[in-house]
C-alpha cells in the first residue's frame, strides 16, 4: 500500500549521474509492477560536465510515456533536446496517446534541432490541459523550406496524433517577436483557449 505514496512522484536527476535518464528507462523496463503507480515524473537534465550534450529526445521520452499508463503530470527541466533517434525499440507507431493534465518545461534549450521541429517534445502527447513555458531555448530558428526539414516534420506528424493544448502560460526572459511568431504558426495553438503572459 506504500507504493501509492513512494512512487507518485519521480524526480530524475542528472547532476550526479550523466545516465540517470537511460537508468531510469532500464528501471521501468525491468519493474512493470511499478509503472501505475508513477503520476507525476520531471526530468531535470542538469550538468555542469562541459561535454555533456544533448540528454533527452524523442525515442527516449516516447519508451518512457509507453511505459507509464497512469502519468499525468511532467516537468521537462535543464534538458537539452537532441535529434537523434538512439532507441529503435521505442517504436512510436504503437504508443498510444497519452494525455497530461500540465506539461512545464523550463530551461530548455532547442538550438540543435531543425528548424520547423523545435518544439518536438510536444508532439509525444495527444492532449495537455496546461502547457507552461518558461525560458525557453530555440536557437536561432529561421523559418526555412528546407525539404529535409519539411519532410522531417510530415513524418512526426504522421506518427503522433496532434497535440491539442488547452491552455498556455509564458514565462521568460527572453520573450521576442520571433519567438511568439513561431509559436502562432505551431498547431496546438489553434486548439487554445486560453493564453496567460507572466
Amino acid at each position: 500500500s506504500a507504493r501509492y505514496h513512494l512512487f507518485y512522484t519521480i524526480y530524475v536527476d542528472c547532476e550526479k549521474d550523466l545516465d540517470a535518464f537511460s537508468k531510469f528507462l532500464a528501471y521501468l523496463r525491468a519493474a512493470p509492477d511499478v509503472r501505475p503507480y508513477i503520476k507525476d515524473l520531471c526530468f531535470d537534465g542538469y550538468n555542469d560536465d562541459p561535454n555533456f550534450g544533448d540528454n533527452l529526445e524523442s525515442s527516449y521520452l516516447a519508451a518512457v510515456v509507453a511505459l507509464l499508463p497512469r502519468i499525468h503530470t511532467m516537468s521537462v527541466i535543464n534538458c537539452q533536446w537532441g535529434r537523434t533517434q538512439s532507441l529503435p525499440s521505442a517504436s512510436p507507431t504503437t504508443q498510444k496517446p497519452v494525455s497530461l493534465r500540465s506539461l512545464y518545461i523550463n530551461s530548455f534549450v532547442a538550438d540543435n534541432e531543425s528548424p520547423r521541429n523545435k518544439l518536438r517534445v510536444l508532439r509525444q502527447f495527444s492532449h495537455i490541459g496546461n502547457l507552461h513555458l518558461a525560458d525557453v531555448w530555440l536557437g536561432h530558428f529561421g523559418i526555412d523550406d528546407d525539404t529535409a526539414d519539411e519532410a522531417e516534420l510530415e513524418r512526426d506528424m504522421d506518427r503522433f496524433p496532434a497535440t491539442r493544448v488547452k491552455t498556455l502560460t509564458l514565462s521568460m526572459a527572453n520573450i521576442c517577436l520571433n519567438f511568439l511568431e513561431y509559436l502562432r504558426i505551431q498547431p496546438f495553438m489553434n486548439s487554445l483557449a486560453s493564453l496567460r503572459v507572466t
